[in-house]
């Protein structure tokens, strides 16, 4: 089930998560990972969104594991804009976060999406991000750029990916 947070819930939220995360018997290093996506992705949300309610869902059937993560919010093409830095489209904007551009400092570097991208990849996973009008989906070997079905107000980020031992310090910078 998706389950609907407004903005102000998101840390009950996510210390829910944990506590019911560590109910659940994983692989070494899986619920690391696991919480430092959720955090990073609803650090996101809370820093840059602008956004009312976010929206999880967090799926394990099968040795697999498929979280769904999202806002209503500007997306991230405006939040850059905001920051005085333009990217040309949508898929530029999400080229930038991924490449780990942030919008807080142009000294710093925005670790939620570039190191989720990087734990992902090298975990046999595949990650999508839709925001506006451009989808993006990366597997360890290419990345993907496609039309979304319909313009998304907000971000989404859905992560697939073998439920499975992961060595996380060794991916995180």
């Amino acid at each position: 089930m998706r389950k609907k947070i407004p903005l102000k819930a998101i840390p009950d939220e996510y210390e829910k998560f944990n506590q019911q995360l560590h109910e659940v018997t994983l692989p070494s290093g899986f619920s690391e990972f696991l919480l430092y996506v959720l955090s990073e992705m609803f650090s996101n949300i809370s820093e840059h969104s602008e956004a009312t309610l976010a929206n999880l869902l967090v799926r394990l059937l099968n040795r697999q594991c498929a979280v769904e993560i999202g806002d209503n919010g500007i997306g991230l093409r405006s939040s850059y804009e905001k920051k005085e830095i333009y990217p040309k489209d949508d898929f530029a904007a999400i080229q930038f976060a991924l490449s780990g551009l942030s919008t807080k400092n142009f000294k710093e570097r925005g670790y939620g999406f570039y190191s989720t991208r990087k734990l992902v990849s090298q975990n046999k996973g595949k990650l999508y991000v839709y925001s506006g009008i451009a989808k993006v989906e990366i597997t360890h070997s290419e990345t993907k750029l496609n039309h979304a079905r319909k313009k998304l107000k907000g971000v989404s980020v859905r992560i697939e990916i073998p439920v499975r031992k992961i060595d996380f310090y060794k991916f995180i910078e």
